[in-house]
């Protein structure tokens, strides 16, 4: 038995002193004009009182619902039935008491007060001389919410006025398939003209109504029974939009309503009232022409003969015009379309509905608003309701073929309601930022559209063709409770360039959502889609906005996230194909519910597509994008038609994924861990590169795989357990190549993996046309067989040669520790594994290596110990010359003399001779204390104290630093009569605190190691010099010197971490260096006793003693990998230059200043500078 087709009515008698005329609207979608004696409500009613309206009872037709048989009305039916006499009194209440519900807006003003009568409350009506309605059932909790959350939207959209009295609304309840509101006519103040009881009183110009401003009457309809979610679309998929038809209903309350007259028990001859309403005064007929009252209305099925004066609607075409309506429709239509027909059948609610296309507001079969659109809006704006329409609406386009840059935007409204605030979410339920419900239109979005009420959305497109881009870095953004981004709800072939940032991130929000809803007259009635138009009894014929997907193509580059889903496919939404290009973010799930096929059987496939290049404009070329990179952490359903193909570049999809097939084309990537569970129509098929992970994962795929020729199978694994897998639970039919790729991480020589460890088919046909093992390193090999334990199985073991390392050297150090770290045996090596994966997978040109045997040796210490023995040799020098240049016998009197001498030195040395490269600074003082013999003899004894820092260069990274205390004893002979000739003697030993932070750094490898230590030095030493007199100022002659050091430092064991920290021997070392020369000197006598004198020397330094040491050590955490490496102490030759100044202010006191330099030592830059201050006493 087919089901009810429900269909709402609004009737209105008009009493005169000849009696009563009948007029009843009979919603659009009847396939016949209904006789008088069915579905016909009539009120009589006083002349006193002009036409009260009834709005919008059901009327239905001959068809009934097999789960819900719902009878039809009856002209004697309980709440139809004729009503005599004509008074309207308070209503008398029971003992009962009523369910009083405010209904409120946001800002918890009551904008109307809901009364619901149950069946012991009172008639919930009363009308003329009748007894009134009384309820037959109670409302459920849950109806009463729905029938509040339809009214609850309008308490948000009226703007109250200061001072408002919240209207009451009756609601009562009835034993037929019906429903339905009725409102009075009230006067509009200063004007000849009518309006409803429940908008005067909106406007403040009524009073008290003791029968209610509004009554509200419920029948037995299958009205939805979903818990209340705001949303833009129906959401029950075969049941009346309860919340919907509430708001319906109250909209014909507040004014949408002709006040048509017509007997209905004769021929149709529709005319206006004597007094046109709020509503009628803004219809328009065909022609443009304005109605007036009492006006006939001619159309093609009334029975009015032809006048010039009638308002003619013949073609249907009349409309609703006014400011506010042009404003929003900006050309596109003469105004909001209303109809005298339906489906070719006369509608007899006569112009009393709004007829855009699938309205809430209309009389269509056809409905998929839950709200009103903004031309709607501005109709009750036109009508005198007071709203804020911007808050609601940012802006809509009802034109066709536009090429727009819509720069509106849409936020939270100021205090004024007269201007957003930028920035500002809007909180508006079911608020929309941008509307397009034309077609072909070339539309890009440059401003941001911020909705976070409840319902609200960014841009919702009803129309068909049109393009839609978002800029880049605009905001579209649906973040309240169950809010949608950017929706789709009607028409085909829209494109989205989406470039820019979509959001719906609040409760069940979507980002892109393509989705035509249900019907809000109920799905049975009629249900649609692509390539949808049925109803209960059967498909219908297709309309042209329907033959084909709603969306044909969707390229984004931009932001998506919804926290339901970040794209969604309803199962009457058909997508054609989804390109995610270079640049998109995606974070949501992605789902396709679509699951219909072709006339031939063949399933409708919506293409999701990684991987194609974009033109400037972020649309998709059909080519791959080799550069194309993207990670998606989500699940993809869509089982029954989404079709998944890889173009180009690397995508990782991480999830779990239903889907009718994939494809990766050749040349691109599929990565990720993820399970896939195909159609038995699809298969996963490999043309490209499947690799399992993000590094090491797996792939589980339930269904069949196939890889072709071209297709490449990478599978990585290490010596740690960590793996690539393949599963396959289905039939894998295998080509092309499998590369097991062996992954940074310590292996021992002979380490093997085999294939079915790695790849795992439930059956296998077909064998791979090639095997590759690939490992990055520069020091180890893979070899690849047959494995013996599975007929289709292949093995692949890992060697490591004894040259691995020592090939890569620079120096024979570096040889050396290679050598070592080559031949360690695998048990040596394990404590070591962290280095040896950095040595292994470092660069292959083995650069790295080179520079880690550099490092992972002691060479910074060879430095430190080579400066500390040059450090010796300077002090040495200092106190040889010391008097050589002071011969001055006026500061040398008998007795005690005392000099301190602070000294300093800087130097660069460059990786020459056996010295590493690094640089060095000291300062330190010599102080002393000394007598003078009349033998022409000193003796006195000194103490050095410095502080040495030498950092090394690359290769070595080591910062070291030396403390040095030494105490020693001097002499030397000078005659003071005869001063040509010189001689000195030193010999001093001490102790050093010596610290060391060394620093390890190659390709992944990071370590730092300190260590410290208490050494110990001696050093000796001969000086000896002559000087000719040229003339009484000019003296000149040779220099001679030699200097002995010896340093000691004991064992040292590091810190740091164990793979790169070194125990170190310890270790001795000596140098014994000569020095041979020139020295001048000139003397002046200054005035006073005072004199100056200037000196030079050059000498060249030599080393006798050998110039390495030889350094022992081993890894601290192996102690088996030993090594040696030899460490140069010096430079072999150098010439040495000093020069300086030696003034006396008086006899017992002087002052002498000097620089110092090496030449033509290797790779070696240095300066070094000393004062000195002597007195006598």
């Amino acid at each position: 038995m087919p089901t009810t087709l429900l269909r709402f009515i609004l009737y209105q008698t008009e009493c005169s002193t000849q009696g009563c005329a009948r007029m009843a609207f009979w919603d659009a979608g009847t396939t016949t004009r209904p006789s008088i004696g069915m579905d016909v409500l009539t009120a009589r009613f006083s002349s006193g009182l002009d036409s009260s309206r009834l709005l919008d009872l059901r009327a239905g037709d001959a068809r009934l619902s097999p789960s819900c048989p719902i009878p039809l009305m009856s002209r004697t039916s309980r709440f139809t039935r004729p009503l005599l006499a004509a008074s309207i009194a308070a209503l008398p209440l029971s003992g009962h008491a009523l369910d009083i519900v405010p209904i409120k807006n946001k800002n918890g003003q009551t904008a109307f007060e809901a009364r619901f009568f149950g069946p012991g409350d009172g008639p919930f009506a009363v009308f003329d001389e009748g007894p009134g309605e009384y309820s037959t059932f109670t409302l459920s909790p849950e109806q009463k919410r729905k029938i509040v959350s339809g009214l609850e939207l309008w308490a948000e959209i009226v703007t109250l006025r200061p001072g408002h009295v919240p209207p009451v609304l009756h609601i009562g309840t009835y034993d037929e398939a019906n429903a339905g509101a009725m409102s009075p006519d009230a006067p509009v103040a200063g004007r000849d003209t009518l309006t409803t009881r429940l908008l005067a009183a909106m406007a403040r110009d009524g009073g008290p109504e003791p029968n209610g401003h509004a009554n509200i009457a419920v029948g037995r309809l299958d009205f939805d029974e979903l818990e209340h979610v705001p949303s833009q679309l129906p959401r029950d998929p075969s049941r009346l939009d309860f919340s919907g038809v509430m708001f319906h209903e109250l909209g014909h309350a507040l004014g949408i309503h002709s006040g048509v007259q017509d007997d209905l028990e004769g021929s149709p001859t529709p005319r206006f009232g004597e007094r046109l309403n709020q509503w009628s005064e803004h219809l328009r007929d065909d022609n443009g022409n304005p109605a007036r009252a009492g006006q006939a209305i001619m159309c093609s099925q009334c029975d009015h003969p032809y006048s010039a004066d009638a308002f003619d609607v013949r073609k249907d075409q009349g409309y609703f015009s006014g400011r506010h309506v042009d404003d929003v429709l900006a050309g596109a239509m003469p105004g909001l379309p209303v109809r005298m027909l339906s489906a070719g059948v006369l509608d007899e609610d006569y112009m009393s509905h709004i007829e855009l296309r699938n309205s809430l507001m209309s009389h269509q079969d056809y409905r998929n608003y839950t709200n009103f659109m903004e031309a709607e809006l501005a109709a009750m704006q036109d009508m005198g309701l007071q709203l804020d329409r911007r808050n609601f609406f940012g802006f809509s386009i009802y034109g066709d073929g536009l090429t727009l840059d819509n720069r509106n935007p849409y936020a939270a409204r100021n205090a004024a309601g007269t201007a957003y605030v930028p920035g500002a979410y809007n909180t508006a339920t079911l608020g929309l930022g941008l509307h397009i419900y034309g077609e072909r239109n070339r539309v890009t979005q440059s401003a941001d559209l911020l909705s976070a009420g409840d319902g609200g959305a960014g841009i919702r497109v009803d129309g068909s063709a049109n393009t839609l881009a978002i800029a880049p870095g605009v905001r579209v953004h649906g973040n309240g409770w169950n809010g949608r981004g950017i929706m789709f709800s009607y028409g085909r072939d829209q494109v989205l360039i989406q470039r820019g940032d979509v959001q719906a991130l609040g409760r069940d929000g979507i980002a892109l959502a393509f989705d035509f809803g249900n019907n809000s007259m109920g799905s049975a009635s009629e249900y649609r889609g692509s390539y949808i138009r049925e109803t209960e009894d059967g498909p219908l014929p297709l309309l042209p906005e329907l033959e084909g997907p709603l969306a044909r193509r969707v390229d984004i580059s931009g932001s998506v996230a919804g926290r339901r889903a970040a794209i969604y496919m309803s199962d009457n939404a058909l997508v054609g194909e989804i390109n995610v290009l270079r640049g998109a973010s995606i974070q949501g799930d992605i789902v396709s519910l679509y699951g219909r096929v072709d006339e031939q059987g063949r399933q409708r496939l919506t293409s999701l597509n990684f991987g194609r290049q974009a033109d400037a404009q972020g649309r998709a070329l059909d080519a791959p994008d080799a550069g194309f990179t993207f990670r998606y952490d989500g699940n993809i359903q869509g089982i029954r038609n989404l079709r998944v193909g890889l173009a180009g570049g690397q995508t990782s999809l991480n999830g779990e994924h239903r889907l009718y097939s994939l494809d990766i084309a050749p040349g691109a990537t599929l990565s990720g861990n993820s399970r896939y569970t195909m159609n038995d129509a699809g298969a996963f098929r490999n043309r490209g590169t499947l690799s399992p992970g993000n590094s090491f994962g797996s792939i589980a795929i339930a269904g069949n795989y196939v890889q072709e020729s071209t297709g490449r199978l990478v599978l990585e694994t290490n010596a740690s357990g960590g793996r690539d897998t393949l599963t396959v639970s289905g039939l894998a039919s295998v080509a092309g190549e499998l590369h097991v790729a062996l992954q940074p991480d310590w292996y021992a020589d002979g380490w093997t993996v085999r294939s079915a460890e790695l790849f795992q088919p439930a059956r296998q046909e077909g064998d791979f046309d090639v095997l590759v093992a690939s490992i990055a390193s520069p020091t180890l090999l893979v070899d690849t067989r047959d494995d013996a334990g599975s007929p289709q199985g292949y093995a692949w073991s890992v060697m490591r040669g004894s040259d691995a390392y020592s090939q890569f050297a620079r120096s024979g150090n570096g040889a050396a520790l290679g050598r070592a770290l080559g031949q360690a045996s695998s048990g040596q090596q394990l404590p070591l594994r962290d280095l040896y994966r950095s040595l292994d997978f470092s660069r292959m040109d083995g650069a790295d290596v080179a520079t880690a045997l550099e490092q992972l040796g002691p060479g910074a210490y060879g430095a430190l110990t080579a400066d500390a023995i040059q450090r010796d040799h300077r002090v040495g020098a200092l106190l040889g010359t010391r008097g050589l240049f002071t011969a001055l016998p006026a500061t040398r009197p008998s007795g005690w003399q005392a000099f301190v001498q602070p000294y300093g030195y800087h130097a660069t040395q460059d990786r020459r001779e056996g010295l590493a490269s690094h640089r060095t600074s000291e300062t330190g003082v010599l102080v002393g204390l000394e007598r003078n013999t009349r033998q022409d003899w000193t003796y006195g004894l000194n103490l050095s104290i410095s502080e040495l820092d030498s950092t090394s260069r690359s290769p070595h990274n080591g910062k070291g630093s030396s403390t040095a205390f030494q105490l020693g004893v001097h002499t030397r002979y000078q005659a003071a009569q005869d001063p040509r000739l010189h001689f000195a003697a030193y010999a001093r030993a001490g102790a050093e605190q010596g610290r060391m932070k060394r620093g390890v750094g190659f390709s992944d490898y990071q370590a730092s190691h300190d260590s410290d230590w208490n050494g110990a030095s001696f050093n000796a030493g001969l000086a000896t010099a002559y000087a000719w007199p040229l003339n009484r100022a000019v003296s000149v002659g040779p220099v001679l010197g030699l200097d002995y050091v010896h340093a000691y430092r004991p064992g040292v064991d590091e810190s740091g971490p164990a793979a790169s920290r070194l125990n170190l021997s310890s270790l001795k070392a000596d140098s014994l260096q000569s020095s041979l020369g020139l020295m001048a000197r000139s003397d002046w006598q200054l005035k006073n006793a005072r004199r100056l004198q200037g000196y030079m020397a050059v000498t060249w330094e030599h080393e006798w003693l050998s110039r390495y040491a030889t350094q022992q050590a081993r890894f601290a955490a192996s102690p088996g990998i030993a090594f040696g490496q030899r460490i140069a102490v010096g430079a072999p030759d150098a010439m040495g230059l000093r020069a300086g100044l030696d003034f006396a202010p008086q006899p017992n006191v002087a002052v002498r200043a000097s620089v110092a330099t090496r030449l033509f030592s290797p790779g070696q830059q240095d300066v070094g500078a000393d004062v000195s201050v002597s007195w006598a006493f």
